[in-house]
């Protein structure tokens, strides 16, 4: 598994645009994807007042737009991500957002 993982920080070319449009939805430039509503509605009814999300593999922290648009109740998100190109975007889409962090991470060794 660990091969693959280095392939995908590595190898993709087109890694930056990708980033890039993560990004985007994060900040609303860009709509929110249909997988983003759909987690945010599943969540919806399950999330109370002070809970913790964690949003494994966050990319541009794109998913916490959905999910601030859904959830009605305050709670604290945190985004973690094994490439570090889509962290400096998710750090620079919510630099300041109360309750928000981002950090790296691999999903086969979580840091929790």
């Amino acid at each position: 598994m660990k091969q693959q993982r280095e392939a995908w920080r590595d190898g993709w070319r087109n890694r930056a645009d990708y980033a890039e449009t993560f990004y985007r939805r994060a900040i609303g430039e860009l709509p929110e994807m249909e997988s983003s509503k759909a987690a945010a509605m599943l969540l919806q009814d399950h999330v109370a007042s002070g809970d913790a999300i964690l949003d494994v593999g966050c990319g541009g922290g794109h998913y916490l737009c959905s999910l601030h648009r859904v959830i009605q109740v305050p709670f604290t998100y945190t985004g973690l991500d094994a490439t570090p190109d889509f962290l400096e975007f998710a750090h620079r889409a919510w630099d300041g957002a109360p309750g928000v962090s981002f950090q790296p991470g691999d999903i086969y060794d979580l840091p929790f």
